[in-house]
């Protein structure tokens, strides 16, 4: 932590609160692999390939933990959250 102390204070994290961040950015990466027997079959009634779901997860976990920590607000917030699925078939 010392080597990132400053970037820590910056973003307001501390040494209570990094393991839950840490805990936090595994589990969106990790969920949906976990449950993808569920989210298959959730995913197959809206229309939404699996896959391109992924694809579309890598992109939007990263911004939102990146807004996360910094405290961005997203203007595309309900944009990023609807599964358009002409864009995921």
């Amino acid at each position: 932590m010392e080597q990132h102390k400053d970037e820590l204070y910056k973003y307001n994290i501390t040494e209570e609160t990094l393991p839950q961040i840490m805990t936090t950015i595994a589990s969106l990466s990790v969920f949906p692999f976990a449950a993808k027997g569920i989210l298959e079959v959730i995913l197959k009634i809206m229309g939404v390939d699996f896959d391109k779901y992924i694809e579309m997860r890598k992109n939007f976990a990263a911004d939102f933990v990146i807004k996360a920590i910094t405290n961005e607000k997203c203007p595309q917030c309900l944009k990023c959250l609807k599964l358009n699925s002409t864009k995921l078939t």
